[in-house]
């Protein structure tokens, strides 16, 4: 019988953030360094949030921690917990904050994570004003040295930024549904102008696995690629989340090797003298540990939002 009478716990977020670094990490050694706590601290920690919650929340594996399934279930709550925790902090203390920011965003990260990571500053930071532009990796790498961008949203990771990763996604081989790859012949690929890093990618990809390709549509936007890719004109590499009713993902079968994962990364450059960015993209970086999330989307309002476009 369930005791309905049964008082709700209260969950302390240190504990929270704790058992959510242990389970990032692996090992309460680990979680103790990301946590800035001893070790034995850190065990403490555990054993008081599995007497609160009255379930056992992790399991040993040789010398690494496992989430049991209760474990499993408490972690999802205990990261949006503290996603909000956080947001719920920076809303207040940053509420009346004012100033531009100034987002770059490459064509590869504009559809994916762009919408979530405005979802997230403007609600945080509501009285700022967003100027979002959408150039070409390398274009973005030179704008934020000349400090035209505060923060940029990219899929490649510039040495000479700070960086974190927001998100890591599949990339995988892409034709239309009803396309049939010879393979007798060349690959025929479909991808964008110089410079992209999926073009690279395809093409290093393939030079490895000592398969020959050809070039059978090069593309100045995405929105092209998707066309040729669906007309049938040939393959491409793409993420995960490009995948749609109309196209069917190519592997191993096919004669294709994987391709790396594609990781999304938020970059600020650190010799930057706009404070607002630093603060912002500290504060970011912070909430961001551990990651959440699938996509949000963008909900905010339009009328500080202003987005310059020379590419999909």
């Amino acid at each position: 019988m369930i005791n309905a009478n049964r008082p709700i716990i209260n969950l302390d977020l240190d504990l929270l953030r704790t058992f959510v670094a242990v389970a990032d990490c692996n090992t309460f050694a680990a979680a103790a360094i990301a946590v800035c706590r001893t070790q034995s601290a850190v065990s403490q920690q555990m054993q008081r949030l599995e007497q609160l919650v009255e379930k056992e929340l992790f399991v040993r594996h040789g010398r690494n921690k496992l989430l049991t399934e209760q474990g499993i279930q408490l972690l999802g709550y205990a990261r949006k917990i503290l996603r909000f925790n956080d947001e719920a902090c920076s809303s207040l203390v940053f509420n009346d904050l004012h100033g531009e920011l100034t987002i770059g965003a490459s064509s590869e990260s504009a559809d994916i994570l762009l919408p979530f990571l405005l979802n997230r500053i403007s609600s945080a930071w509501p009285r700022l004003t967003l100027d979002i532009r959408i150039k070409h990796n390398s274009t973005l790498v030179e704008m934020m040295e000349g400090q035209e961008v505060d923060l940029m949203l990219t899929t490649e990771r510039p040495a000479q930024f700070a960086c974190q990763m927001l998100r890591t996604s599949p990339t995988l081989w892409y034709c239309a549904a009803e396309f049939m790859l010879q393979k007798s012949e060349p690959i025929p690929l479909v991808i964008l102008d110089e410079p992209s890093p999926f073009r690279e990618m395809a093409i290093r990809t393939l030079d490895e696995a000592q398969i020959p390709w050809r070039l059978a549509y090069v593309a100045s936007t995405l929105s092209a690629v998707r066309s040729a890719v669906k007309a049938g004109l040939g393959v491409t590499a793409r993420p995960v989340e490009m995948m749609g009713p109309e196209l069917r993902v190519l592997g191993r079968a096919d004669g294709l090797p994987p391709l790396p994962d594609t990781d999304y990364q938020l970059c600020y450059n650190p010799y930057s003298t706009n404070e607002l960015a630093h603060a912002i993209f500290r504060t970011l970086y912070d909430a961001q540990r551990p990651l959440l999330s699938p996509l949000a989307t963008y909900e905010g309002g339009e009328k500080n939002l202003v987005i310059e476009e020379d590419i999909d």
